[in-house]
């Protein structure tokens, strides 16, 4: 295995990685941890993923998400919305709060 060190990584993980030519499927896994009691890997602070403020959201809304571009609310459950986003990202539940999506 291999860990983050730093807040920031320049340079790749995966140097000098090759799979295993074997015929299968090999996935690579990457983890992190939310205010651990040890902050054995700089762990992500929620303050940094979510707004502290709470938004509201009604089916319809139109959002901005930082990766998935400009989308539409077709759901609102407890803290998660359903948002449609333009192909090729398709349906996606995310927590209403988060940084990364913004009401227009």
């Amino acid at each position: 295995g291999v860990a983050f060190r730093a807040p920031e990584q320049a340079e790749s993980l995966l140097t000098g990685f090759t799979a295993p030519a074997d015929g299968r499927v090999h996935i690579g896994l990457l983890h992190g941890e939310l205010d651990p009691a040890e902050r054995r890997y700089d762990p992500i602070q929620k303050e940094e993923m979510y707004r502290s403020e709470d938004v509201s959201y009604q089916v319809g809304d139109y959002v901005y998400h930082e990766v998935f571009g400009a989308g539409r609310v077709t759901e609102v459950s407890n803290n998660l919305l359903t948002i449609a986003f333009k192909h090729p990202y398709g349906i996606k539940k995310l927590m209403k709060n988060h940084k990364s999506i913004q009401k227009v």
